[in-house]
């Protein structure tokens, strides 16, 4: 992996961080007025599809040899 790649790996995965992060947050506030609501339960599922694509990124991380060109 050269370095750019692995620059742009280590990008989107804070990036997801931070999307599976503001989701959770989203999601707890919502639970909290609307313990039952539609809009909750959507943060929680985009909050676990975010968290999915972080696992293949880190898949994909610990695949490649660790040397950059």
């Amino acid at each position: 992996m050269t370095r750019e790649q692995r620059n742009n790996l280590t990008d989107a995965k804070r990036i997801i961080i931070q999307a599976t992060t503001d989701a959770s947050r989203r999601a707890s506030v919502l639970r909290e007025a609307a313990p039952h609501s539609e809009e909750a339960t959507l943060w929680k599922a985009q909050q676990a599809k975010l968290r999915n694509a972080l696992d293949a990124l880190n898949d994909i991380d610990s695949a490649e040899p660790k040397t950059v060109g």
